[in-house]
This record gives C-alpha cells, structure tokens and sequence, in this order.
C-alpha cells in the first residue's frame, strides 16, 4: 500500500498544484484582514484544522530563504534580562510534582481544574501550577492591597 502511494504522489502533486496558489492567496488575505473581523472564516478554518501564517515579524518564521543569521546564534536584544541564573535556580525550587499527581487529569467537573484543559497545552498546565504554588500570588496580592492603604 505505501508503495503504491509513493507511486502516486507525484500525480497528486501535480493535480492539487494548481489549487495551491489560489488557496494561498485566499489565506493571506483572510489572515492580513484579521480573522478576528472574520468570524465564520475563523470557525471554518479552526474546524479544518488550518490557520494561516504570513511571512511577518509578527508570525512565526517557517520561511528560513531570508534569514539574516542562524537561529542558534547569540543576538543582542536591548531590553530583554534573561537572568539565566536566577531562572535556573527558579526551576530547582519548582517541587510539587508530588501534588500534580493527586490532581484531576480530566475535567469531571466544570468548575473544577483539570490538567488536561483547552487553555493550557501539554506541561503548561503542570508549570504554571507549580510556579503559583511557588510564588504564592494572593500573599502578593495582599501585599499590595495593604500598602495602598
């Protein structure tokens, strides 16, 4: 069976070819518009599993022909501290696997947390749930709420 399809794919190349370009072009321009203006193209293209991407600084690269230096490369940006040292030391302080394990991985219930949920991909859910429980936000919040005072 794969061999038969190795076989055909170049007639299929050759045949969805020419819809390539029209498609593409159709792509751009939704995306260009913004799919927030277009909401029925948006639900279209998010239930075929398909979302357009133009080549833009806002985008993500998939077009390496015009890259100006390697990704692996140091660059200098202005404005960004990446602290490495301090992140480093962040994540051996991220310790409550133990407490991932006692939390629901499905949602059972719809005002309950679940790991895995629509808002977070796989091991978001696991970081940002260690990372709250490290920083520990409300004491934060309160903080601030009673400096304003």
């Amino acid at each position: 069976m794969t061999n038969l399809r190795s076989r055909l794919l170049p007639f299929i190349d050759l045949l969805t070819f020419p819809f390539v370009y029209p498609s593409g072009w159709l792509l751009k321009n939704i995306r260009r518009v913004g799919v927030g203006r277009l909401p029925k193209c948006k639900n279209a293209l998010m239930r075929i599993g398909v979302f357009p991407i133009r080549n833009h600084y806002y985008e993500p690269q998939f077009d390496h022909r015009q890259r100006k230096q390697p990704f692996s490369q140091e660059r200098n940006l202005p404005g960004i501290d990446w602290n490495i040292e301090f992140q480093l030391k962040m994540l051996t302080e991220l310790s409550f696997t133990h407490e991932l394990t006692e939390l629901q991985r499905d949602k059972a219930e719809p005002l309950y947390f679940s790991l895995n949920n629509r808002l977070f991909g796989s091991g978001d859910a696991e970081y940002w749930y260690q990372l709250i429980r490290l920083i520990k936000p409300e004491e934060y919040l309160k903080l601030a709420a009673d400096t304003r005072l």
